[in-house]
């Protein structure tokens, strides 16, 4: 397997599937300090295959959806600067907290949220049958809390 080393990191290895190997055999799994810098996997792979990153830039991946230790193999990373990365985030549609019915964990829908405000049963009740934390259903039933609920509403 094709593999390579890092100036600062003397015994270190890296492969090229993004696997990082410590001299006493061991293999990275978040971050290394080097030259008294904590610095992640994907800096540091990056750096080992292909040189130093200038200054104001940062180190982005493709595809975050690829398996460890691919997620931080050097072909799976690029260069580019934060606004860079904010584009690919919006783009992607990750790292905004989605509200409503975008967000994946997201349980309110209208009827659901029309058997709330119709109901009469307890909360814990309520929450027990319908999947939902009671204070879920609770916010449900007051104005502020709907409208932070279900946005669409």
């Amino acid at each position: 397997m094709k593999q390579t080393t890092h100036p600062h990191l003397p015994g270190f290895i890296f492969y090229i599937d993004g696997r990082i190997e410590r001299p006493n055999g061991t293999f990275v799994s978040d971050r290394v300090v080097c030259n008294g810098i904590r610095k992640t996997i994907w800096v540091l792979n990056y750096e080992a295959w292909y040189g130093t990153i200038p200054k104001g830039c940062i180190i982005m991946h493709h595809d975050e959806m690829l398996p460890l230790p691919w997620l931080h193999s050097p072909g799976n990373l690029n260069i580019g600067t934060h606004q860079l990365n904010a584009i690919d985030r919006q783009r992607k549609n990750r790292g905004k907290r989605q509200h409503g019915e975008l967000n994946s964990s997201f349980k309110m829908t209208k009827e659901i949220i029309s058997i709330v405000l119709t109901s009469e049963k307890p909360l814990n009740e309520l929450g027990r049958e319908l999947g939902i934390h009671p204070r879920t259903l609770g916010r449900c039933r007051t104005k502020h809390g709907l409208s932070s609920i279900y946005k669409s509403t």
